[in-house]
């Protein structure tokens, strides 16, 4: 019995040493492996815009639901209504103070975009450049740098909590404006049927653009 004991003491000390040692991963992987194991995605929002060349800073709130494959629905309630849908093919956004939709095919917006990190299939390496950034403010940092000539900024930082992304912080490619969006109430992985992400437009409101189901 006593031998037994020892025995099992010592299993319990060595299992417990290779946890201490095993490397934590680093947060550019931690990052891949969320958006490899988050295939639908609920939160709220709350997003501030600034720029250098303007005081003061613009802020809206919101919630938003993703679903692999380029799914998305950015639901803004205040200060203004606004609502950014993809619903697989097509990319409709929703001014309601302006009662007007713009309708675009989703292939030619989506690339190397922060929509394509949280909801697209792409490789995030073949998209971005990775640069990890450290921890602080109790986040893991990774800034991301579009491959792509034709992207509508400059990077992407990320700080990443114990849910996964929980900032995402945008800066233009006039590297005047940033865009901060900070995610709470996170849910990961919700059943989320397709037609959520169905888009009419208001009867009373402009549509500009083709809406064209086959996305073309």
């Amino acid at each position: 019995m006593y031998r037994n004991r020892t025995m099992l003491a010592a299993l319990l000390a060595l299992s417990a040493a290779t946890a201490i040692a095993a490397p934590k991963a680093s947060p550019a992987d931690r990052l891949e492996q969320f958006l490899h194991n988050v295939h639908s995605l609920k939160a709220d929002f709350t997003q501030t815009v600034t720029h250098a060349t303007l005081p003061g800073a613009k802020k809206s709130h919101g919630t938003v639901l993703i679903k692999r494959p380029n799914r998305f629905r950015w639901n803004y309630v205040a200060p203004n209504k606004q609502i950014i849908d993809s619903d697989g093919n097509r990319i409709w956004i929703y001014d309601a103070e302006l009662e007007q939709v713009t309708v675009k095919p989703l292939k030619t917006t989506l690339a190397s975009s922060p929509a394509m990190l949280l909801s697209g299939q792409g490789s995030l390496r073949d998209a971005f450049e990775i640069a990890e950034q450290g921890t602080h403010d109790g986040l893991d940092w990774v800034t991301l740098k579009p491959k792509s000539d034709h992207a509508a900024f400059k990077k992407i930082r990320i700080g990443l909590g114990a849910k996964g992304i929980q900032i995402m912080e945008l800066t233009g490619a006039n590297l005047g404006q940033v865009t901060r969006i900070e995610f709470s109430n996170v849910s990961r992985n919700p059943n989320i049927p397709d037609s959520v992400f169905k888009f009419t437009p208001p009867k009373d409101a402009d549509v500009i653009g083709a809406p064209d189901s086959s996305g073309r």
